[in-house]
Protein backbone atom coordinates (compact mmCIF):
# COMPACT_ATOMS: atom_id res chain seq x y z
CA UNK A 1 0.00 0.00 0.00
CA UNK A 2 3.00 2.32 0.30
CA UNK A 3 3.88 4.81 3.01
CA UNK A 4 1.48 7.53 4.20
CA UNK A 5 2.31 11.01 2.98
CA UNK A 6 4.17 13.18 5.41
CA UNK A 7 2.37 16.36 4.35
CA UNK A 8 0.45 17.58 7.39
CA UNK A 9 -2.41 19.03 5.35
CA UNK A 10 -2.93 15.76 3.52
CA UNK A 11 -3.00 13.85 6.81
CA UNK A 12 -5.54 16.22 8.34
CA UNK A 13 -7.77 15.89 5.29
CA UNK A 14 -7.99 12.16 5.94
CA UNK A 15 -9.21 12.47 9.49
CA UNK A 16 -12.84 12.99 8.46
CA UNK A 17 -12.85 9.86 6.28
CA UNK A 18 -11.00 7.89 8.95
CA UNK A 19 -13.54 8.82 11.62
CA UNK A 20 -16.50 8.01 9.37
CA UNK A 21 -14.97 4.72 8.29
CA UNK A 22 -14.19 3.75 11.89
CA UNK A 23 -17.77 4.44 12.98
CA UNK A 24 -19.18 2.49 10.05
CA UNK A 25 -16.96 -0.50 10.78
CA UNK A 26 -18.18 -0.64 14.37
CA UNK A 27 -21.77 -1.17 13.30
CA UNK A 28 -21.51 -3.10 10.08
CA UNK A 29 -20.89 -6.49 11.69
CA UNK A 30 -18.75 -9.35 10.31
CA UNK A 31 -17.10 -8.89 6.92
CA UNK A 32 -18.62 -11.01 4.16
CA UNK A 33 -17.70 -11.57 0.53
CA UNK A 34 -19.10 -8.94 -1.82
CA UNK A 35 -21.55 -10.11 -4.42
CA UNK A 36 -20.89 -9.23 -8.06
CA UNK A 37 -23.44 -7.00 -9.77
CA UNK A 38 -25.78 -8.31 -12.43
CA UNK A 39 -23.76 -9.31 -15.46
CA UNK A 40 -20.65 -10.01 -13.38
CA UNK A 41 -18.51 -13.08 -13.93
CA UNK A 42 -18.46 -16.11 -11.65
CA UNK A 43 -15.03 -17.72 -11.40
CA UNK A 44 -13.92 -20.98 -9.85
CA UNK A 45 -10.26 -21.85 -9.39
CA UNK A 46 -9.89 -25.62 -9.02
CA UNK A 47 -7.21 -27.22 -6.88
CA UNK A 48 -4.01 -27.72 -8.85
CA UNK A 49 -2.54 -31.10 -9.74
CA UNK A 50 0.72 -31.93 -7.95
CA UNK A 51 2.21 -33.65 -11.00
CA UNK A 52 5.38 -35.00 -9.38
CA UNK A 53 3.52 -35.95 -6.18
CA UNK A 54 6.13 -34.25 -3.99
CA UNK A 55 4.60 -34.54 -0.52
CA UNK A 56 6.47 -31.55 0.93
CA UNK A 57 4.71 -29.25 -1.54
CA UNK A 58 1.30 -30.93 -1.61
CA UNK A 59 -0.08 -27.86 0.20
CA UNK A 60 0.37 -25.80 -2.96
CA UNK A 61 -2.54 -27.63 -4.58
CA UNK A 62 -5.06 -25.88 -2.35
CA UNK A 63 -2.80 -22.97 -1.44
CA UNK A 64 -2.12 -21.57 -4.90
CA UNK A 65 -5.74 -22.10 -5.96
CA UNK A 66 -7.13 -20.34 -2.89
CA UNK A 67 -4.76 -17.38 -3.03
CA UNK A 68 -5.28 -16.86 -6.76
CA UNK A 69 -9.04 -17.05 -6.16
CA UNK A 70 -8.76 -14.31 -3.55
CA UNK A 71 -6.74 -12.11 -5.90
CA UNK A 72 -9.18 -12.51 -8.81
CA UNK A 73 -12.18 -11.95 -6.53
CA UNK A 74 -10.78 -8.51 -5.64
CA UNK A 75 -11.44 -7.42 -9.24
CA UNK A 76 -14.57 -5.49 -10.13
CA UNK A 77 -17.57 -7.50 -11.31
CA UNK A 78 -16.20 -10.85 -10.13
CA UNK A 79 -17.95 -13.39 -7.91
CA UNK A 80 -15.87 -16.15 -6.38
CA UNK A 81 -17.09 -19.74 -5.99
CA UNK A 82 -16.32 -20.50 -2.36
CA UNK A 83 -13.92 -23.27 -1.35
CA UNK A 84 -16.65 -25.03 0.63
CA UNK A 85 -18.79 -25.36 -2.51
CA UNK A 86 -15.86 -26.84 -4.42
CA UNK A 87 -15.12 -29.34 -1.64
CA UNK A 88 -18.76 -30.45 -1.60
CA UNK A 89 -18.84 -31.05 -5.36
CA UNK A 90 -15.54 -32.95 -5.29
CA UNK A 91 -16.81 -35.20 -2.52
CA UNK A 92 -20.08 -35.86 -4.33
CA UNK A 93 -18.26 -36.75 -7.55
CA UNK A 94 -15.62 -38.73 -5.62
CA UNK A 95 -12.87 -36.86 -7.47
CA UNK A 96 -9.37 -36.63 -6.08
CA UNK A 97 -7.12 -33.69 -6.81
CA UNK A 98 -5.48 -35.61 -9.67
CA UNK A 99 -8.82 -35.71 -11.49
CA UNK A 100 -8.95 -31.93 -11.81
CA UNK A 101 -6.27 -31.80 -14.51
CA UNK A 102 -8.51 -33.68 -16.94
CA UNK A 103 -10.32 -31.07 -19.09
CA UNK A 104 -13.55 -33.08 -19.30
CA UNK A 105 -13.80 -33.62 -15.55
CA UNK A 106 -12.79 -30.05 -14.83
CA UNK A 107 -15.57 -28.71 -17.05
CA UNK A 108 -18.07 -31.02 -15.35
CA UNK A 109 -17.08 -29.59 -11.98
CA UNK A 110 -17.32 -26.05 -13.33
CA UNK A 111 -20.86 -26.58 -14.58
CA UNK A 112 -21.99 -28.06 -11.27
CA UNK A 113 -20.57 -24.99 -9.53
CA UNK A 114 -22.46 -22.69 -11.95
CA UNK A 115 -19.14 -21.05 -12.77
CA UNK A 116 -18.84 -19.04 -15.96
CA UNK A 117 -15.05 -19.17 -15.98
CA UNK A 118 -12.98 -22.10 -14.77
CA UNK A 119 -9.28 -21.91 -13.88
CA UNK A 120 -7.37 -25.15 -13.54
CA UNK A 121 -3.88 -26.51 -14.07
CA UNK A 122 -0.89 -28.17 -12.46
CA UNK A 123 2.50 -27.62 -10.91
CA UNK A 124 5.65 -29.69 -10.85
CA UNK A 125 8.44 -29.57 -8.28
CA UNK A 126 11.91 -30.68 -9.35
CA UNK A 127 14.63 -30.10 -6.80
CA UNK A 128 14.34 -26.43 -5.84
CA UNK A 129 12.42 -25.49 -8.99
CA UNK A 130 8.66 -24.93 -9.17
CA UNK A 131 6.81 -24.77 -12.49
CA UNK A 132 3.12 -23.80 -12.58
CA UNK A 133 0.83 -23.85 -15.64
CA UNK A 134 -2.74 -22.56 -15.52
CA UNK A 135 -5.55 -22.23 -18.01
CA UNK A 136 -8.76 -20.18 -17.78
CA UNK A 137 -11.61 -21.52 -19.89
CA UNK A 138 -15.27 -20.82 -20.48
CA UNK A 139 -17.03 -23.50 -18.43
CA UNK A 140 -19.85 -23.98 -20.92
CA UNK A 141 -17.72 -24.59 -24.02
CA UNK A 142 -14.13 -25.19 -22.88
CA UNK A 143 -12.94 -22.19 -24.93
CA UNK A 144 -9.53 -21.05 -23.68
CA UNK A 145 -9.72 -17.46 -22.44
CA UNK A 146 -6.31 -17.02 -20.84
CA UNK A 147 -3.19 -18.92 -19.83
CA UNK A 148 -0.53 -18.25 -17.21
CA UNK A 149 2.77 -19.97 -16.48
CA UNK A 150 5.76 -19.28 -14.31
CA UNK A 151 8.92 -20.93 -13.03
CA UNK A 152 10.24 -20.01 -9.61
CA UNK A 153 12.32 -21.38 -6.78
CA UNK A 154 10.24 -23.42 -4.37
CA UNK A 155 11.16 -20.88 -1.68
CA UNK A 156 9.37 -18.22 -3.76
CA UNK A 157 6.10 -20.10 -4.25
CA UNK A 158 4.01 -17.19 -2.99
CA UNK A 159 5.64 -14.82 -5.45
CA UNK A 160 4.59 -17.27 -8.17
CA UNK A 161 1.02 -16.89 -6.94
CA UNK A 162 1.07 -13.12 -7.40
CA UNK A 163 2.59 -13.38 -10.87
CA UNK A 164 0.00 -15.93 -11.97
CA UNK A 165 -2.87 -13.83 -10.62
CA UNK A 166 -1.71 -10.78 -12.53
CA UNK A 167 -1.29 -12.75 -15.78
CA UNK A 168 -4.74 -14.34 -15.52
CA UNK A 169 -6.35 -11.01 -14.65
CA UNK A 170 -4.74 -9.39 -17.67
CA UNK A 171 -5.91 -12.18 -19.98
CA UNK A 172 -9.44 -12.10 -18.59
CA UNK A 173 -9.72 -8.32 -18.62
CA UNK A 174 -10.06 -8.12 -14.84
CA UNK A 175 -8.83 -4.97 -13.12
CA UNK A 176 -7.11 -5.80 -9.85
CA UNK A 177 -6.47 -3.26 -7.07
CA UNK A 178 -3.29 -1.24 -7.70
CA UNK A 179 -1.49 -3.05 -4.90
CA UNK A 180 -2.18 -6.65 -3.95
CA UNK A 181 -1.77 -7.68 -0.28
CA UNK A 182 1.79 -8.48 0.73
CA UNK A 183 2.60 -12.22 0.67
CA UNK A 184 2.47 -13.99 4.01
CA UNK A 185 5.31 -16.03 5.40
CA UNK A 186 5.49 -19.19 3.31
CA UNK A 187 5.78 -21.53 6.29
CA UNK A 188 2.61 -20.03 7.75
CA UNK A 189 0.76 -20.58 4.47
CA UNK A 190 2.09 -24.14 4.29
CA UNK A 191 0.79 -24.89 7.80
CA UNK A 192 -2.63 -23.40 7.05
CA UNK A 193 -3.23 -25.22 3.76
CA UNK A 194 -1.91 -28.49 5.13
CA UNK A 195 -4.42 -28.01 7.93
CA UNK A 196 -7.18 -27.54 5.35
CA UNK A 197 -6.35 -30.94 3.88
CA UNK A 198 -6.70 -32.48 7.34
CA UNK A 199 -10.06 -30.73 7.73
CA UNK A 200 -11.16 -32.22 4.40
CA UNK A 201 -10.22 -35.66 5.76
CA UNK A 202 -12.08 -35.07 9.02
CA UNK A 203 -8.89 -34.87 11.11
CA UNK A 204 -9.94 -31.77 13.02
CA UNK A 205 -7.53 -32.00 15.94
CA UNK A 206 -4.50 -32.25 13.65
CA UNK A 207 -5.88 -29.41 11.55
CA UNK A 208 -6.32 -27.24 14.65
CA UNK A 209 -2.67 -27.64 15.61
CA UNK A 210 -1.52 -26.63 12.14
CA UNK A 211 -3.82 -23.59 12.12
CA UNK A 212 -2.33 -22.54 15.46
CA UNK A 213 1.14 -23.01 13.97
CA UNK A 214 0.20 -20.77 11.01
CA UNK A 215 -1.02 -18.05 13.36
CA UNK A 216 2.10 -18.27 15.55
CA UNK A 217 4.47 -18.11 12.59
CA UNK A 218 2.75 -15.06 11.13
CA UNK A 219 0.35 -13.29 13.55
CA UNK A 220 -0.78 -10.92 10.78
CA UNK A 221 -1.98 -13.87 8.67
CA UNK A 222 -5.74 -13.80 9.25
CA UNK A 223 -6.37 -17.20 7.67
CA UNK A 224 -4.63 -18.89 10.59
CA UNK A 225 -7.28 -17.48 12.92
CA UNK A 226 -10.06 -18.36 10.47
CA UNK A 227 -8.83 -21.95 10.38
CA UNK A 228 -8.81 -22.12 14.17
CA UNK A 229 -12.41 -20.89 14.21
CA UNK A 230 -13.49 -23.49 11.66
CA UNK A 231 -11.71 -26.31 13.50
CA UNK A 232 -13.29 -25.31 16.82
CA UNK A 233 -16.69 -25.29 15.15
CA UNK A 234 -16.26 -28.91 14.16
CA UNK A 235 -14.87 -29.72 17.59
CA UNK A 236 -17.96 -28.08 19.17
CA UNK A 237 -15.95 -25.57 21.18
CA UNK A 238 -18.23 -22.63 20.53
CA UNK A 239 -16.74 -20.34 23.17
CA UNK A 240 -13.34 -20.41 21.49
CA UNK A 241 -14.98 -20.13 18.08
CA UNK A 242 -16.80 -16.92 19.02
CA UNK A 243 -13.61 -15.33 20.35
CA UNK A 244 -11.68 -16.16 17.18
CA UNK A 245 -14.47 -14.75 14.99
CA UNK A 246 -14.35 -11.45 16.84
CA UNK A 247 -10.58 -11.30 16.50
CA UNK A 248 -10.72 -12.05 12.77
CA UNK A 249 -13.31 -9.29 12.19
CA UNK A 250 -11.11 -6.91 14.17
CA UNK A 251 -8.10 -7.71 11.97
CA UNK A 252 -10.11 -6.93 8.82
CA UNK A 253 -11.41 -3.69 10.31
CA UNK A 254 -7.89 -2.58 11.21
CA UNK A 255 -6.72 -3.39 7.67
CA UNK A 256 -9.50 -1.26 6.19
CA UNK A 257 -8.75 1.67 8.43
CA UNK A 258 -5.05 1.40 7.55
CA UNK A 259 -5.92 1.51 3.84
CA UNK A 260 -7.93 4.69 4.42
CA UNK A 261 -5.22 6.41 6.46
CA UNK A 262 -2.55 5.60 3.85
CA UNK A 263 -4.57 7.10 1.05
CA UNK A 264 -6.26 4.07 -0.54
CA UNK A 265 -9.71 5.64 -0.18
CA UNK A 266 -11.41 4.01 -3.17
CA UNK A 267 -10.24 0.49 -2.28
CA UNK A 268 -11.29 0.91 1.36
CA UNK A 269 -14.69 2.40 0.47
CA UNK A 270 -15.33 -0.22 -2.22
CA UNK A 271 -14.63 -3.08 0.18
CA UNK A 272 -16.68 -1.38 2.87
CA UNK A 273 -19.59 -1.02 0.44
CA UNK A 274 -19.36 -4.69 -0.55
CA UNK A 275 -19.27 -5.75 3.08
CA UNK A 276 -22.23 -3.63 4.24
Amino acid sequence: MGVARSNRTAILSRIGLFAWLSASLLVMGPIIHAQAPAGGRTISVLYLDNTARVTEFAWLSKGLADMISTDLASGKGVTLVEREQLDTVLQELELGLSGLIDPGKALSVGKLLNAEILVYGSYIVSGTSLRVDLKAVRAETGQVLATASTTRKTSDALLAQRELSEKLALGLGITLPPVLPEPVKQEAAKAYYTGLSFMYEGKYTQALELFKSARNQDPSYSKGGQGIEEAYRFLKDFRQQRYRREMNVLVVKIDLMTWAVEGFYEEALERLGGAS
